[in-house]
C-alpha cells in the first residue's frame, strides 16, 4: 500500500488527479486477477490513498514565463531542446522522448511513438495506425535542433570517432543516441528548473496548454485539436 501511495504521489506531480485515478483503476484490476489466481492474498490497491477529484482551472504560463524558463534551461542543452520543442509543438513528455533525428524532415516534426516507463524498463509504444502527428517547426526551433545535432556529432566523434546515426534519439543521454531518455527525467529536470527560475506552480504539461492557447488565437478548435 505504501509503495502505491508513493507512486501515486509521484505521478501526481505531472498528471491530473483524474489521470492518477485512471492509472489506479488499471492497477486495481490487474491486482484483482492476482488475487483470483492465488498469487497474492489481497489486493493492496483497495487500500491505497487516491488524490481528490476536483475541477482545475487551466492556467497556461504566460509568454514571459515561457521565455524565462527557456532562458533558464540553456545551461542544460538537452533540457533546453526538450522545453523548446514542448513550447513550440505542445508534445507530451513521452512523445518528446521518442523523437529520433529521422523524424525531422523538411522543417516538419512527425511523431508516431511515445516512450512509456514500464515495469521492465522503457517501452516505445506506437500510436494507432493513421494517427500520426505532424508539427511544423519554426526557424528558431530548427536552428536549436541543428546546433544540438552538431554538438552531439562532435561529442561522439571526439569520444570514439563514430557517426551519429539518423535513428538516434534526439534527447538521448547516451553519447550515440542509442537509448531514449526516461519521461521522469524530464519531470525531474523541469521541477528543478521551474523552482530555480521562480515559477514553482508551472508544470511541464502546462506548456501543452500554452501552445493550445496560442493556436486558438489563430485557428478554430477542431484544427487545434
Amino acid at each position: 500500500m505504501r509503495d502505491l501511495d508513493l507512486w501515486y504521489t509521484e505521478l501526481g506531480r505531472d498528471l491530473s488527479p483524474n489521470s492518477v485515478r485512471n492509472v489506479h483503476a488499471i492497477v486495481r484490476r490487474v491486482l484483482n486477477r492476482g488475487v483470483a489466481w492465488g498469487w497474492i492474498d489481497r489486493n493492496p490497491a483497495l487500500y491505497a490513498t487516491l488524490p481528490e477529484q476536483h475541477s482545475i482551472e487551466v492556467a497556461p504560463p504566460t509568454t514571459a514565463q515561457v521565455k524565462a524558463l527557456l532562458e533558464g534551461a540553456r545551461e542544460n542543452p538537452t533540457l533546453y531542446v526538450a522545453v523548446r520543442l514542448a513550447a513550440s509543438t505542445g508534445a507530451r513528455r513521452g512523445q518528446l522522448c521518442s523523437i529520433r533525428w529521422r523524424d525531422i524532415r523538411g522543417g516538419v516534426l512527425t511523431m508516431e511513438h511515445a516512450i512509456v516507463e514500464g515495469t521492465d524498463g522503457l517501452v516505445e509504444k506506437s500510436r494507432k495506425e493513421g494517427n500520426r502527428i505532424s508539427a511544423p517547426l519554426d526557424d528558431g526551433t530548427l536552428a536549436v535542433l541543428e546546433e544540438h545535432r552538431r554538438e552531439r556529432r562532435a561529442l561522439l566523434t571526439a569520444v570514439d570517432g563514430g557517426e551519429l546515426p539518423d535513428d538516434a534519439f534526439v534527447l538521448s543521454q547516451a553519447i550515440d543516441g542509442s537509448t531514449p531518455p526516461r519521461p521522469s527525467w524530464i519531470t525531474t529536470a523541469w521541477t528543478r528548473l521551474r523552482n530555480r527560475v521562480g515559477f514553482p506552480d508551472v508544470r511541464f504539461h502546462d506548456l501543452r496548454h500554452y501552445v493550445g492557447t496560442q493556436l486558438m488565437a489563430h485557428y478554430d478548435p477542431v484544427t487545434v485539436a
